[in-house]
């Protein structure tokens, strides 16, 4: 189950990376803050050897975003093969679980809001692409069991909101992670 005071609150994207920005946020909650929003975005420059024109936040994260938004490919399906592939070291904290992009410039159905508000009951967070002053924006959302409610997470701010961010917002894309767990991990799963 997800515990939204875990969920990292410092970082305000300076650059159009919210697609990266939410994986990493992602990524610092289930490594237990032990791989930052900032380091993973290093982590990006130095597995792509990008050159930003400088070492400002700004050109970094600019560096990052025209390099995702040309590789061929969707942000979120890049987002699912890096991680998979490991390009950042971070496969061993959590797993996508469940990802869903639409052909097209088409919002998901309704079935999958519903599906992930179910989901995310259960524990875990998602990355949701949803429509944004004529174009798109990607944040995280989850469900805290002690809470009993849904909150959300922009990059754009430093602010955790409280809400059913599905409710009544169509999404175009999502990916579901849901901690990693084994006997070598020295987290469990629900704590």
């Amino acid at each position: 189950m997800a515990n939204s005071n875990r969920i990292e609150i410092t970082y305000v994207q300076a650059g159009g990376v919210c697609v990266f920005a939410s994986y990493a946020i992602i990524m610092n909650y289930f490594s237990r803050g032990r791989v930052s929003v900032r380091g993973l975005m290093d982590r990006y420059i130095q597995a792509f050897q990008l050159t930003p024109v400088s070492n400002s936040d700004l050109d970094r994260e600019v560096s990052i975003y025209f390099h995702y938004n040309n590789c061929g490919m969707r942000g979120f399906k890049f987002i699912e093969r890096e991680h998979k592939k490991n390009t950042f070291f971070t496969s061993r904290f959590c797993i996508p679980k469940n990802v869903a992009v639409n052909i097209g410039y088409n919002p998901l159905n309704k079935k999958h809001n519903d599906f992930l508000k179910r989901k995310l009951k259960k524990g875990g967070l998602a990355m949701v692409l949803y429509p944004l002053s004529g174009g798109f924006h990607a944040i995280v959302i989850g469900f805290d069991r002690r809470n009993k409610g849904y909150f959300y997470r922009d990059p754009n701010n430093c602010v955790l909101s409280n809400g059913d961010f599905l409710k009544g917002n169509s999404i175009f894309e999502y990916i579901l992670f849901e901690e990693r767990c084994s006997k070598n991990n020295w987290w469990k799963k629900g704590k």
